[in-house]
């Protein structure tokens, strides 16, 4: 490509010790996360070492790195380097996101109601497979929105534990959507940092749900809940009508599951 490009042996040199340290610490890591015991038929570092040695191993190849992009005394060649860095944690849309969740927690929905259906004497039952999906879907959206919104979910599993585990969930897909090109920078840096660091400080946290209550995310995705949940009671009524049946309970299990009954 140099053929094309051009780019000085001294530049050149010094990118190629940029790419290949970053890359020795994404190899690292991902040994880690996918629980490799073998990098080129040898044995993987955190097989040896540890994985908590490993990932600082890790951290300190991409703080060695920046301090390599520094030397190139190019302020252009840093907001490249940080904006690809931010891409390993790549963010999904919207589509790929509600596809993921139908695969996930609407598979398990479907997977109960498939074999009560299997297994149901009604002579007729009815196709409950929508709604099911349509349930998964309430419900994850609903589970990642309680998990940074609800007191009751801070005591139960800690503060904000979903930006720990990196998760693209509604509310940050809207943020990157929404942010600005200096808020999208930021909230990819802290991502990037968080797949090193393993997990998010608490005042990371508190600057990413401070700028999602900016952006409108926290209200954008109560809206949805909002208008999914309706969904579900309309898709119950549907059924009760064509069965002629009423579903008490199934409705007293939706008003609990409001996010307005939930939240204190």
């Amino acid at each position: 490509m140099n053929i094309w490009l051009e780019v000085s042996p001294a530049d050149l040199s010094q990118i190629k010790r940029i790419v290949n340290t970053l890359h020795d610490a994404s190899l690292m890591l991902d040994d880690v996360e996918d629980r490799l015991n073998l990098r080129r038929g040898k044995a993987a570092l955190h097989t040896i070492f540890g994985p908590a040695l490993t990932i600082n191993s890790a951290g300190h190849q991409v703080v060695e790195a920046i301090a390599e992009v520094r030397q190139l005394k190019d302020e252009h060649c840093m907001e490249i380097f940080l904006a690809e860095l931010s891409n390993i944690m790549v963010c999904p849309s919207t589509e790929q996101y509600l596809k993921m969740v139908d695969y996930k927690t609407g598979g398990l929905f479907r997977i109960l109601v498939r074999l009560m259906t299997a297994k149901s004497k009604s002579p007729s039952p009815p196709d409950l497979t929508a709604l099911a999906s349509l349930l998964g879907r309430y419900f994850q959206i609903r589970d990642d929105y309680m998990n940074l919104n609800s007191g009751d979910y801070t005591k139960q599993k800690g503060f904000c534990e979903d930006l720990d585990e990196g998760k693209f969930s509604i509310m940050m897909i809207h943020s990157m959507q929404m942010a600005s090109e200096a808020e999208k920078t930021l909230l990819q840096s802290l991502l990037a940092q968080r797949r090193v660091a393993g997990t998010m400080s608490v005042s990371q946290k508190q600057l990413i749900l401070g700028l999602m209550q900016r952006l409108g995310s926290m209200e954008y995705t109560a809206k949805i809940l909002r208008e999914m949940l309706a969904e579900v009671d309309r898709g119950i009524r549907s059924i009760e009508e064509m069965v002629l049946l009423e579903n008490k309970p199934f409705h007293s299990i939706l008003r609990s599951l409001s996010v307005e009954t939930a939240m204190p």
